[in-house]
């Protein structure tokens, strides 16, 4: 008896699973709505949904130049100046990039590296360029470059530009970024060699001890020197700078003429019988001439 009741039992368990098998699948009604604004819409499972409608897409509105011959060009700001040792704005340094050359600049195809310009290379460890402990940086200058008057440029034109600004410096100038790596980790500006008292004050500057500005501005031009024999400028920092050439690849590193710049009472490079200061102060209303 017990073994039929078993026997009975399984096969109504049997029977139940054949029919849930044969079962025909739950079928789920998915309704289209087209939708024209915000509606209220009832869910597979009875709930309310919001259904708002995608907006239409914005069409760009066209710009038609009234004198399509003229190119207007939109800037927040004139040049303050010319002077690329005193530059430090926007609307000045794209004229001077567009005016000047400097040794090396970025590549427009990969911003971490550079190309040469008023250099025949890119200084590197590889090329034999920069030095071992990375103190000095050779370039070998281009030769038959002319400035806008005609005239050659020379590596002595090269170095000049350098020491000049270094030399004239100042707060509202890019030049602090030189400071450091020529004379040393924390130095922001020419000044601090001579007299910090004096930062930002050309007359205090020119007043001070005549042997301290006759040092920084040896030291200076032992740290950028020219040879014209070899067709060279070397750059000697005070310790290895990471960032130096990236740093000079800006408008700040334009080369201009000594000749011409001297004639118009920037710093001679040489002082006179008598005179021991260093650099003429400066003045932003000096502006090269575009030729």
């Amino acid at each position: 008896m017990r073994n039929k009741l078993f026997l009975g039992v399984s096969l109504f368990i049997m029977v139940s699973m054949v029919l849930a098998a044969c079962a025909p699948a739950t079928t789920e009604v998915v309704k289209t709505v087209e939708v024209v604004k915000t509606v209220e819409v009832q869910g597979p499972a009875g709930e309310v949904m919001v259904v708002t409608a995608t907006p239409e897409p914005v069409m760009a509105k066209e710009w038609k130049s009234a004198d399509p011959t003229t190119y207007v060009h939109a800037t927040f700001g004139d040049a303050e100046t010319l002077d690329p040792a005193l530059c430090y704005e926007t609307a000045g340094g794209q004229i001077i990039q567009n005016t000047y050359d400097s040794l090396i600049f970025y590549d427009k195809e990969n911003p971490n590296e550079f190309v040469p310009q008023l250099a025949l290379e890119v200084p590197s460890k590889e090329n034999g360029l920069v030095s071992e402990d990375g103190l000095t940086y050779t370039f070998n200058i281009r030769q038959g470059v002319k400035f806008h008057d005609g005239t050659e440029m020379t590596p002595e034109d090269v170095a000049y530009s350098f020491q000049r600004a270094v030399l004239q410096g100042g707060g509202a100038s890019p030049m602090w970024m030189y400071a450091e790596p020529f004379f040393g980790i924390g130095l922001s500006d020419i000044s601090e060699l001579v007299n910090p008292d004096a930062y930002d004050d050309p007359e205090a500057l020119a007043a001070s001890d005549p042997a301290l500005l006759l040092e920084a501005c040896e030291r200076t031009k032992a740290a950028i020197v020219a040879d014209d024999a070899a067709g060279t400028v070397t750059f000697t920092l005070a310790q290895p700078f990471a960032p130096f050439i990236p740093t000079i690849a800006n408008s700040w590193g334009a080369v201009t003429s000594k000749a011409w710049m001297v004639a118009n009472g920037a710093w001679t490079a040489i002082a006179p019988p008598g005179r021991t200061t260093m650099v003429k102060p400066p003045s932003r209303s000096m502006r090269p001439r575009l030729v």
